[in-house]
C-alpha cells in the first residue's frame, strides 16, 4: 500500500461530479474513487459546471479555472468550452501520469479527450471505465452510433493501448468480448457511508401494506413501466404506496409513465417526489418497506447497496451484479420474463409483521456492512493506478 502521497498526477474526466446529484450512480462512483486517490496522488477532475439538465452552473464556482474541492483540483466548464485545442492545452498544463475516463461514448468527456490523447501519443497512460456501457441493454440504445464508434476504435486499434477498468464480472466479460487481448482490471465500485443507521428511524411495518420506493433516473433502462404491470396483478386486499425519486431523463418515457399511473387500480397509490441529493438517499430508504428496480441492466447500481445498508430489502431484476439475494435473505433478483414472481415477492413483504420485519431489516443492514468491508479493498484499487 502507498503510505505517503506520491507526486504522480491523475487527470480524471467525468461528465458530472460533486455537487451533482441528478446524473445517477456514476457521480458517486467517481467521487468515491477520487477521494481515495487524492490521499495518495495529485488528482485533477475535469467536469461540467452544472448538474444534469440544469441550465445554470453550480453556485459558488468559477467556471474554466482550477479550484480546490477537498484534496482534489476540479475544473468546472460549460459544455460549449470543450474543444480539441482547449483540451490539448489543459492536458499539457497538468502533464498527467494517468488519464482516467469514465465513459466510452460520452463525446466531451471520453471521445474528444481520447482523440486529443491519441494526437499527443499518450494512449498508454489511459485507464477507461465503461461504467455499464457494454451491457446488452445499454448497447441497444443508439445502437447504430455505438456500433460505428466501436468499428472506429477497432480500425485504428486505439483500444489496444488503453487499460480498462471493469467494475463487475459481466463488464469484464463484455470488454473481453468486444476487445480481445486488452489489459483489464476487475474491481467493484467503492462504497462510502459516513452516516450510521438508527433502527428507530425504520417505519413500523403495517400488515397488508407495502411502502415501495423507486430511486433512479426515469429512463427506459430503469424499466419503471414494468412496475406498473406488476402492480396491476396485486390483489385488491394489499395496499401499495409507490414513491418515485429521480430526475426525468427521458420526457417521452415519463409521459408513458404518467399515462400508465392513470390506469392503476385504487389500491395502488403513486407519487412522483422529484430528484433527491445523494446525502438523503439512505435516510429516504429507511422510510420504505421495499426498493423496486426491475432494471434492464446495471453495472453496479449504488442505490441497491444503499437500500441494503438502510435495512430495506430489494426487489430487482437479474440484470445486475447483485445475485442470489433470496438465498442471502436480503431481497430478490428475478428474471423479467415472469411477473408473477415479482407479485409473489410483494405479497410476501405485505404479510410481514413487526417485530419479525424489524429483525429482517437488521439482518439486511448487517449483510451490507459485511459486503462493504469485504469489497472496499483500498490496496487492490490503488493497483489500477500503479
Amino acid at each position: 500500500m502507498i503510505n505517503e502521497k506520491s507526486n504522480k498526477k491523475v487527470l480524471i474526466f467525468s461528465a458530472y461530479y460533486y455537487p451533482a446529484h441528478k446524473a445517477g450512480g456514476t457521480v458517486r462512483s467517481v467521487f468515491n474513487l477520487t477521494r481515495l486517490l487524492s490521499k495518495h496522488y495529485n488528482c485533477y477532475v475535469v467536469t461540467s459546471d452544472r448538474d444534469y439538465q440544469d441550465t445554470s452552473c453550480y453556485p459558488g464556482i468559477v467556471p474554466c479555472k482550477w479550484g480546490k474541492l477537498g484534496n482534489e483540483n476540479v475544473f468546472y466548464a460549460p459544455w460549449k468550452w470543450y474543444s480539441i485545442v482547449k483540451l490539448m492545452k489543459l492536458i499539457k498544463q497538468v502533464d498527467p501520469d494517468i488519464l482516467y475516463l469514465n465513459s466510452l461514448y460520452c463525446y466531451r468527456f471520453s471521445i474528444l479527450p481520447l482523440f486529443v490523447i491519441m494526437l499527443m501519443s499518450k494512449l498508454d497512460k489511459v485507464v477507461l471505465a465503461p461504467r455499464g456501457e457494454f451491457s446488452s441493454g445499454a448497447l441497444k440504445i443508439s445502437a447504430k452510433k455505438k456500433a460505428l464508434y466501436l468499428f472506429y476504435l477497432r480500425a485504428l486499434r486505439l483500444y489496444k493501448k488503453i487499460k480498462w477498468h471493469a467494475t463487475s464480472e459481466d463488464e469484464f466479460k463484455n470488454i473481453q468480448k468486444k476487445f480481445a487481448g486488452v489489459h483489464i482490471t476487475l474491481k467493484n465500485d467503492l462504497v462510502d457511508f459516513s452516516e450510521k443507521i438508527n433502527p428507530d428511524n425504520w417505519t413500523d411495518k403495517e400488515n397488508g401494506v407495502v411502502k415501495i420506493a423507486f430511486i433512479a433516473r426515469i429512463t427506459k433502462m430503469k424499466n419503471m413501466l414494468y412496475c406498473f404491470d406488476v402492480f396491476k396483478m396485486i390483489p385488491g386486499t394489499i395496499t401499495v404506496t409507490f414513491d418515485i425519486y429521480g430526475a426525468i431523463d427521458d420526457q417521452i418515457y415519463y409521459e408513458r409513465v404518467v399515462n400508465a399511473i392513470k390506469e392503476l387500480p385504487a389500491n395502488i397509490k403513486v407519487e412522483y417526489k422529484g430528484a433527491i441529493k445523494h446525502s438523503s438517499v439512505v435516510e429516504t430508504f429507511q422510510k420504505y418497506d421495499l426498493f423496486f428496480l426491475p432494471t434492464l441492466g446495471e453495472n453496479f447500481c449504488h442505490s441497491i447497496i444503499e437500500s441494503l445498508y438502510s435495512g430495506t430489502p430489494v426487489l430487482i431484476s437479474d440484470q445486475t451484479p447483485w445475485r442470489n439475494l433470496q438465498e442471502k435473505n436480503v431481497g430478490y433478483d428475478l428474471p423479467l420474463a415472469c411477473k408473477e414472481n415479482y407479485v409473489n415477492a410483494i405479497k410476501f413483504v405485505a404479510q410481514k409483521k413487526e417485530p419479525e420485519y424489524r429483525l429482517w431489516r437488521q439482518a439486511i443492514h448487517d449483510y451490507a456492512i459485511e459486503w462493504i468491508e469485504k469489497n472496499n479493498n483500498v490496496d487492490e484499487y490503488l493497483k489500477i493506478f500503479e
